[in-house]
């Protein structure tokens, strides 16, 4: 991997990591601004966690080369395989590890279950749900929705950094329509659907070989580009909300 393609999928990883919904949403249980902002703050501290990950891959490093490996998610299995560790040892790193995928797939799957019922079955339906439905709509989704990952993860022959940077190339999306929320009241409802939905089909485009890449950055840092220029020429060109409406948002 070249420096410009190592920077820019970590720019697309730093800038798209906030805006996952499950992470996004929890800022509404804050219990004051005061908790919210120490809790931005404090939030990278998280990295330091990181760090004994990296150690794995320096060891393996020095015991096997990475091309007779074939992909750098194999580096773990092969240490498992080749080194001999003791069964509780193994046995633990697996638990920890599977404790750890359940967890997040917990929260990003209800999370995309609850926006699913409300934000767009409810939408269609122009109705309100009543607590039954949206828990029967959420549920349903939840199932579809770890459907389709299961697939993606058996069929889609891509390795799991691969997969991470596919997903964060797309959710970094919505940092536009976030930024626009908080500090420009004049982006459209319009500008905002534009852009996001130019940025993740460009970026997928590129991800698929249909459109053409730019040097060796990120397919995320395409979209993302385009998706701020589409989101401020559209809102220009279009009607501004109501300014009432606007304020209910972005004052606090």
């Amino acid at each position: 991997m070249s420096y410009g393609a190592f920077a820019s999928a970590l720019l697309v990883s730093v800038l798209g990591f906030v805006m996952w919904p499950h992470l996004f949403m929890k800022a509404y249980t804050a219990k004051s601004e005061r908790v919210l902002k120490q809790t931005i703050l404090m939030y990278p501290s998280f990295a330091i966690f990181m760090v004994p990950v990296l150690f794995i891959g320096f060891a393996g490093i020095m015991q096997v080369k990475p091309a007779d490996l074939g992909a750098a998610d194999k580096i773990l299995p092969w240490m498992f395989s080749n080194m001999k560790f003791p069964s509780v040892a193994i046995g633990l790193v697996l638990a920890a590890a599977l404790a750890a995928a359940m967890s997040t797939q917990d929260a990003i799957t209800h999370a995309a279950g609850s926006m699913f019922a409300q934000d767009f079955v409810e939408v269609l339906r122009k109705e309100k749900h009543t607590e039954k439905q949206a828990t029967m709509w959420a549920r349903v989704s939840v199932i579809c929705f770890g459907a389709i990952s299961y697939l993606v993860t058996i069929f889609g022959g891509q390795t799991l950094v691969a997969l991470l940077l596919g997903a964060y190339g797309s959710i970094v999306q919505l940092l536009p329509l976030a930024a626009a929320t908080f500090f420009w009241p004049r982006a459209t409802k319009a500008g905002a659907i534009c852009g996001i939905l130019v940025g993740v089909l460009y970026t997928y485009g590129i991800d698929f070989k249909i459109l053409p890449k730019i040097g060796d950055i990120h397919a995320g840092i395409h979209g993302l580009i385009l998706n701020f220029i589409v989101l401020i020429v559209v809102s220009l060109l279009t009607k501004p909300m109501d300014k009432n409406h606007v304020q209910k948002f972005v004052t606090l």
